[in-house]
């Protein structure tokens, strides 16, 4: 596991901060992850992946974000776990918003 803290992507603004903002891109993503000795098969995960060199590096438990005190970051965070939702959905009004 690399406990490295995760790098910004890119440098963004803001207008309540005259400082260039640190911006980082986390993806939600299915990987896989080897909890068990090696004999056994790798267990399919539900990971946050932080972008490492342009490249989504899927991590377990999630990337580290190592940011001062009091200075704003952004955090774009993306949904790429694709299928159905594995536990059931409750659609009935308010929760029936189209996203």
């Amino acid at each position: 596991v690399d406990v490295s803290p995760l790098k910004p992507s890119t440098y963004g603004y803001s207008e309540y901060w005259p400082f260039p903002v640190e911006v980082y891109e986390i993806t939600m993503m299915r990987a896989k992850h080897q909890f068990l000795p090696s004999k056994f098969p790798q267990t399919e995960i539900f990971a946050y992946a932080g972008k490492v060199n342009g490249k989504l590096v899927p991590s377990y438990p999630g990337p580290t974000l190592s940011v001062l005190k009091n200075m704003p970051c952004y955090v774009i965070y993306t949904n790429d776990i694709g299928g159905s939702h594995i536990l059931p959905v409750d659609t009935s009004p308010p929760f029936d918003m189209v996203a």
